[in-house]
């Protein structure tokens, strides 16, 4: 691999899964915890009163190099602009592998340390991972810095990764996903893949995302980040968390568990919901691990199939 083949690496080479049929299994979800339990027993829908949450901006996390991956965004966002009422986006330039591990502007985060986890080891691609966890970081620090404005106007900004598939109708569809949200949620995430826990579903539209891939090869549970919300009333909770943590996989450190490694009494579990059906899907077409990046011409941006809800 050259250096501008690994660049970052959001989706993590030993993810196999991809595009393999998902289990409905319990192996290797754990013991459902006092918190799901009590979720699973409440009564859905909420009747709190409060509409949903308008998405109101998105942003994208996209390689400079990687301009298939850009054509493909900025075109299905402006679709996704043109059918929704005030919706804007915009693109982050993913932070390259080397400047994580050489810059000095870099230095407190690099003084976090990397995951000793033997599986999925950061050993494949330890910096192209770090950069991967430091963009969406960045996002995340940019919703914390303005949480009072989006919480006083109930909205939410949608974190991206360039190989998501967005569907036109997203706000609709998150409209009737939204009562079955509970209420002190961390990040839904709409947008993920790998196999789910039948005995962490709380409701018709959603289960805890209870992150894990057991050695010696998975399968990984809720992988991926393809698309995300954040709570802005406890975006600095999450901060607080990946500060707290060893530089890791991003889909596991904003998964609802301890991320594997890290102390449960310094590192709690997070409130993290996992769309069923999902929300937003993944462009298979991309290489998921980013080593073979294309500028290959696109077809015409059309919206894939998703469940009717």
């Amino acid at each position: 691999m050259t250096h501008n083949t690994v660049l970052a690496l959001c989706s993590f080479a030993s993810y196999v899964v991809v595009g393999a049929v998902q289990a409905n299994s319990r192996q290797g979800c754990g013991a459902v915890p006092p918190e799901v339990d009590a979720w699973q027993k409440q009564t859905w829908p909420l009747q709190n009163g409060t509409g949903a949450p308008k998405i109101s901006h998105a942003v994208y996390i996209n390689l400079d190099s990687s301009h298939a991956r850009r054509q493909w965004m900025d075109e299905q966002l402006s679709l996704l602009q043109r059918s929704t009422d005030g919706f804007t986006f915009e693109r982050l330039s993913a932070v390259p592998a080397a400047n994580v591990k050489h810059d000095a502007n870099f230095s407190e985060f690099r003084a976090r340390g990397l995951s000793t986890v033997a599986y999925p080891s950061m050993s494949v691609a330890p910096w192209p991972t770090a950069a991967c966890q430091y963009s969406h970081e960045t996002i995340i620090e940019q919703v914390a810095a303005r949480s009072k404005d989006m919480e006083s106007s109930n909205e939410l900004w949608l974190i991206l990764e360039d190989d998501a598939i967005v569907p036109a109708d997203l706000q609709d569809r998150w409209n009737r996903m939204w009562p079955f949200v509970p209420e002190d949620w961390d990040i839904v995430r709409l947008g993920w893949f790998g196999s789910h826990c039948s005995n962490f579903r709380i409701n018709k539209f959603w289960d805890v995302a209870q992150w894990s891939d057991p050695p010696p090869s998975g399968p990984c549970y809720y992988c991926g980040v393809q698309g995300y919300m954040v709570n802005p009333a406890r975006a600095d909770r999450i901060l607080e968390r990946l500060r707290r943590s060893k530089v890791y996989l991003i889909d596991a450190l904003l998964g609802a568990p301890t991320p594997p490694g890290e102390n449960e009494t310094e590192v709690p579990r997070l409130a993290v919901f996992a769309a069923q059906p999902k929300l937003i899907k993944q462009n298979e077409s991309f290489h998921s691990d980013r080593i073979v990046e294309t500028t290959r011409a696109l077809p015409k941006v059309t919206i894939p199939h998703f469940e009717i809800l």
